[in-house]
């Protein structure tokens, strides 16, 4: 699992590489970049908002994190 640190990173990456395209007029390939940075930093986001360490692989993973968040917040308010 990619941490929201490495996450982060990725997208700062990937962004400056759009800078490089689109100064080399190559617009389709710097667009490509920009959204793929764009999902970069919505997971972080994610996980930063739910807590996570790990952006999860797969969606059985990301299913089963959401679960267990679910649970204790269930709890947490039954007690």
């Amino acid at each position: 699992m990619t941490t929201k640190t490495e996450l982060r990173a990725l997208a700062k990456a990937r962004i400056k590489e759009a800078h490089i395209l689109f100064d080399a007029k190559r617009y389709d390939a710097a667009t490509y970049l920009c959204g793929y940075a764009v999902e970069l930093s919505l997971k972080a986001r994610i996980c930063q908002t739910l807590g996570y360490t790990n952006f999860p692989e797969t969606n059985k993973e990301f299913l089963m994190m959401t679960c267990k968040i679910i649970e204790k917040s269930i709890k947490s308010k039954c007690v």
